[in-house]
């Protein structure tokens, strides 16, 4: 950046520039390779001794997790230099001490390196997992955590830290009593994990993410508001002095804010923009936007090379380019009229689609008039008044109390327009057909704004947008089973002939994830589904039934089935010997018999897919007493081409009579990454092995989609990780 500002004084900016940037794109390159470093590998599962620093808030409930700032780590009383400094993701299950943020403890932990979840909806899972800046995950013995006086903290990073930690405790402990105190953590404190999974698909579904972020309208209102007060502060001083007295506090300002509330990529990249803009207007020089949103670019590059694959990166520049292409001719007085501001979200409502469609596969058509209702009450009216809420609770407290109340009536306002808006149609817009589209829609709206059309042109360009979003997007497959992988849990889908049925529904936790919301949603979104003829949630063990609820709420289900009705919500009971038909394939329920006692594992529905030759098992949690019963009951109908391991995998539902009668040609286990369990057993992967059988595990391959297409019956089977796609043929005789 500061090439770009000695360029433009010196009238060399087109040298300096490209300079910067190509300097920029090496310098990511060198940083790239350290983000990616991982965990020794043998560290992996060893009890480490770790000293440090809750960094992050502290999730709740019966499991809670939280980033650990770790300041030293040691195994078996050795130090370990490479772990210092890193940040890891912890969790503690059934934890006897209640930890808080900002705590320092000495606790013992079993780490593992970082992994993805592999989808097919979701192929940038690694890019994620390196932009968390988390170096490994673990989990803490129990009875091992301790409180650790580390003594103050040393160094300016240290005491900053330690300052950024007392004002966050005091913004919290401040906002306590407001009803939506977490969508106020967020907007001030750029805490993005305070709001939970359901207020986040709100907000995609209304098109207003990015309002409860930091971002460049956030930081730019900041920096008018102390632009002002320090103009006004300063009046006694001579002018021009005044001026740039004014202008490098501002910029000293909102860089202590961003550094003491949120040190991330858009807080950083905000504040780094107006910076250049507040100097830019100071020395009365002109910077092409072109030369501006390179110089922007190149910083975020440099403080984080993993930024361009992310969709808030795009989002925001393309954001600005195309306020610039649209309100280029005319003067800065047309932003006050109604007008304009609608002329501004038709611009980065179509605009902006393209990008809405690589990402999520979606385009929220409520975004529009939402926006024009949200984004003022968020940048005019409760920013402002959040800030002078917390500087008057420092002198006042009743006075910023009475304050605090009005923001939080205002959020309330907010969330009820958000909620409104998530009411209207998503468009759903899969990859392959967005480009062109968006693409024709985008070039025939800048078009008409250089040429100053009428509004009625822009509408023409929404109508046509809309107009491909709300085509028929199902595909018709054939055949197609999706084993998604969910982590240590189960959850797949059963597609054909453009109706879908739902087996199992992933885990869920207390402190708020389910696999439901992160993956089964997303994936049922991403090939059009808006309803399920039927969901079988094979028992009611969280790892299994955890994600149910989520899927219930988003999406339309004709009939639910369950092994035990009791224990999840809305089923009818699944009972041996009923059939149920998915277009061409044939869902046949063998187990648990009508009236068969106990509870748990052995209540799984057990159910045997067929279709046009092949057959999948799917077995739940069965152990080897449910297995038996089976053989006696319906050995004869057991004999499948792929077999979903009972128990993922597990020794203790390993039955070798019932797995010969099985006899499948792949067997797949739906496993967590270094689970603590220990699934899959190795001998239960050799015995299928030694018998010819193709075994995969969800934790090495990621998702495994099973497909038949309608002409030559060929079986293929593709992985949601990088193991590519194998074909199968079918044995007609068996």
């Amino acid at each position: 950046m500061l090439s770009v500002i000695a360029g433009s004084l010196s009238g060399r900016g087109r040298y300096y520039t490209p300079a910067l940037f190509l300097f920029g794109v090496i310098f990511a390159g060198i940083r790239l390779q350290n983000i990616a470093e991982s965990l020794p590998p043998s560290l992996l599962g060893e009890p480490l001794q770790l000293r440090g620093e809750i960094c992050s808030s502290v999730r709740a409930g019966n499991v809670q997790s939280f980033s650990f700032c770790v300041a030293e780590a040691r195994v078996d009383g050795v130090l370990l230099p490479e772990l210092a400094s890193k940040t890891i993701r912890l969790s503690c299950y059934y934890c006897d001490v209640e930890l808080h943020e900002s705590g320092r403890y000495s606790l013992q932990a079993k780490l593992k390196d970082l992994r993805p979840l592999q989808n097919f909806h979701d192929p940038w899972g690694w890019q994620k997992l390196w932009r968390s800046g988390l170096y490994a995950r673990g989990s803490i013995a129990q009875g091992s955590v301790e409180l650790w006086g580390m003594g103050r903290a040393e160094g300016l990073m240290g005491r900053l830290a330690e300052f950024r930690s007392r004002t966050r405790g005091l913004v919290r402990s401040t906002t306590e009593s407001m009803a939506h105190q977490r969508s106020f953590l967020a907007l001030f404190l750029g805490a993005r994990t305070e709001l939970d999974e359901s207020q986040w698909d709100v907000l995609r579904r209304s098109g207003l993410t990015h309002l409860l972020v930091i971002s460049g309208l956030h930081i730019g209102l900041i920096a008018i508001l102390v632009m002002f007060a320090l103009r006004w502060a300063f009046c006694w001083l001579p002018r021009q002095f005044a001026d740039w007295v004014a202008c490098g506090l501002t910029i000293l300002a909102i860089l202590s804010y961003v550094a003491l509330i949120d040190c991330g990529l858009p807080a950083m990249r905000a504040a780094l923009a107006v910076s250049l803009a507040l100097l830019m207007l100071r020395m009365r020089r002109r910077i092409l936007p072109s030369t501006f949103f390179i110089a922007v670019l190149t910083c975020s590059l440099l403080l984080d090379p993993l930024a361009p694959w992310s969709a808030g990166f795009w989002l925001s520049f393309v954001a600005v380019g195309l306020l610039f292409v649209a309100f280029s001719h005319r003067p800065l007085q047309s932003f006050s009229k109604p007008g304009s501001l609608w002329r501004s979200q038709m611009a980065l409502t179509v605009g902006l689609a393209g990008i809405l469609a690589i990402s999520f596969q979606q385009i929220p058509s409520a975004a529009p008039p939402a926006n024009l209702v949200a984004t003022p009450l968020i940048t005019l009216v409760v920013v402002p008044l959040g800030l002078l809420a917390l500087a008057v609770a420092l002198v006042w407290p009743a006075g910023g109390e009475m304050l605090l109340r009005m923001t939080d009536i205002c959020l309330d306002g907010f969330w009820r327009v958000a909620e409104l808006a998530s009411l209207g149609p998503v468009l759903q817009t899969p990859l392959e057909m967005t480009l062109a589209s968006v693409s024709f829609v985008i070039v025939g709206i800048c078009v008409a704004g250089a040429m100053r059309m009428p509004g009625a042109v822009w509408f023409i360009g929404v109508l046509a947008l809309i107009g491909t979003g709300m085509r028929e997007q199902y595909e018709q497959v054939w055949f197609r089973f999706t084993l998604l992988d969910v982590g240590q849990g189960l959850a797949s889908v059963i597609e054909s002939r453009g109706e879908t049925a739902l087996y199992d529904a992933g885990p869920g936790f207390a402190d708020g994830w389910s696999a439901g919301a992160t993956v089964v949603d997303p994936y049922l979104r991403s090939i059009g589904v808006k309803g399920l003829k039927y969901a079988v949630i094979s028992h009611g063990d969280s790892d299994h039934a955890g994600g149910w609820g989520d899927v219930r709420a988003n999406f339309i289900v004709a009939s639910a089935l369950s092994g035990e009705p009791d224990r999840v919500e809305s089923s009818k009971p699944c009972i041996a010997g009923a059939n149920y038909q998915v277009g061409v394939a044939r869902m046949e329920v063998l187990w648990p018999l009508e009236g068969a006692r106990g509870k748990g594992n052995n209540r799984s529905c057990v159910i045997r897919l067929t279709g046009r030759g092949l057959s999948i098992l799917m077995t739940g949690d069965i152990e080897a007493s449910a297995q038996r019963a089976l053989l006696t009951e319906a050995k004869d109908k057991l004999a499948s081409d792929i077999l979903v391991s009972p128990h993922h995998g597990s020794a203790s539902s390993f039955l070798p009579e019932f797995a010969s009668a099985v006899s499948p040609r792949v067997v797949i286990a739906s496993t967590g990454y270094l689970n603590a369990f220990g699934h899959p057993h190795k001998l239960v992967r050799d015995w299928f092995e030694r018998r010819g059988a193709a075994f995969y595990n969800t934790a090495e391959v990621g998702a495994v989609q099973i497909s038949i297409e309608e002409g030559d019956g060929a079986v293929k089977i593709q992985f949601g990780g990088p193991w590519g796609e194998v074909l199968m043929a079918l044995d007609k005789n068996r």
